[in-house]
């Protein structure tokens, strides 16, 4: 996967709206469509004519999501005031959250609400195509800026989102024609909104997959 577009851009907003309410990390499932992306390669009419450069990634395809559904999370959070109750009842079923944890609900009212938006998107032409979870903290210092947390620095990703991101490329995988099983990697994506080095407003959504050899070898529960 080359990349990951959000259409509209809009899409994030009750996104990021609850992530700077509660401060505690959220989880969507993402889904949309695979585009191919253009392609031009270079080209040379004649030996005294300068090549005209290539564009865009051969073989490159992008991820559209066109809509979110907020995955039922097993975290014991109770709104502290009216307004937080307000926004987690309009956007998101009951949940409990942490700064640091990422769970999926296994009970079978939650995985029920998960089928039955797989079911909605099919039948609008989309499919599953990512997760995305918020990692948001406030800054002290400016209240119109969030932490910079994860970067070259520190990290990227925590070892225990790279094993949930590898879970779920495995539990999605790619069909290939050329393949003896049918299926080759996965085209699942791993997408992080969180603070970045900006000033002021500094949200951003980055877009992650975890290597196959990696899919291979981890044990999975």
């Amino acid at each position: 996967m080359d990349s990951v577009t959000f259409e509209p851009p809009h899409l994030l907003r009750p996104v990021i709206n609850l992530a700077t309410v509660f401060y505690l990390q959220r989880v969507v499932w993402l889904y949309g469509n695979y585009e191919k992306l253009p392609y031009k390669p270079e080209i040379k009419e004649s030996k005294s004519q300068a090549a005209a450069p290539a564009s865009g990634f051969p073989l490159g395809i992008r991820t559209v999501v066109k809509a979110m559904y907020a995955a039922k999370q097993p975290f014991a959070f109770k709104p502290v005031n009216s307004d937080q109750r307000n926004r987690s009842s309009r956007f998101e079923p009951a949940q409990i959250s942490s700064k640091v944890h990422i769970e999926f609900s296994r009970d079978a009212a939650a995985l029920e609400l998960t089928e039955q938006a797989d079911a909605i998107a099919h039948a609008a032409g989309l499919q599953r195509v990512g997760w995305l979870f918020t990692d948001i903290e406030p800054d002290a210092s400016n209240p119109r800026r969030y932490l910079h947390k994860r970067h070259a620095g520190t990290y990227q990703l925590r070892s225990n989102e790279i094993v949930l991101a590898a879970e779920l490329q495995r539990l999605h995988p790619n069909r290939c024609d050329f393949a003896a099983s049918g299926y080759a990697g996965s085209k699942f994506s791993t997408v992080v909104l969180t603070g970045n080095s900006m000033e002021e407003d500094n949200i951003e959504a980055t877009a992650y997959q975890v290597r196959l050899v990696l899919v291979d070898r981890l044990p999975f529960f």
